[in-house]
């Protein structure tokens, strides 16, 4: 018999609660000790900005992402309704080695509370962009030149 070792990183696990808790890889923690504080980013999105959990009245809970700043997602943690079904997709994120990016650009139906998935997401973008001083200072002057461009 082949002997395979076993990622255990990728296995999400879950508490069946009200609300339900949901967790797949490093902790913001553990992260932080293996890659460094400077490192690691902590993406959280609260689900009462969702469409879903207000019309479902399911507005308690979070999402969070620990990402690495290069994109890789090293963990995750839900805590909230279809936490249990929110997590897999971030369990086969983590284990196809697939980039937060590309979470970014899912198209989630509207309304679902996938869509959480998405917005945290989102966030790594906007945080890059906020560490970014040369490139917001190459835009600032690019548009303070179209302002005072005349046509």
């Amino acid at each position: 018999f082949p002997w395979n070792k076993v990622n255990y990183h990728c296995i999400p696990w879950g508490v069946c609660s009200h609300p339900m808790l949901a967790q797949v890889g490093w902790t913001e923690a553990q992260a932080k000790c293996q890659y460094g504080k400077n490192e690691i980013i902590v993406l959280r999105q609260y689900f009462k900005l969702l469409a879903v959990a207000q019309i479902q009245e399911e507005t308690t809970g979070i999402c969070k992402l620990i990402v690495r700043r290069n994109g890789e997602i090293l963990g995750a943690g839900v805590l909230g309704a279809a936490a249990n079904e929110l997590i897999n997709i971030i369990a086969l994120a983590i284990a196809q080695k697939i980039k937060i990016n590309h979470i970014a650009n899912l198209a989630a139906i509207f309304p679902s509370f996938s869509q959480i998935l998405e917005q945290t997401a989102r966030q790594w973008h906007q945080q890059r962009l906020q560490n970014n001083t040369k490139l917001q200072d190459c835009l600032e002057s690019f548009f303070h030149f179209r302002r005072d461009w005349k046509i």
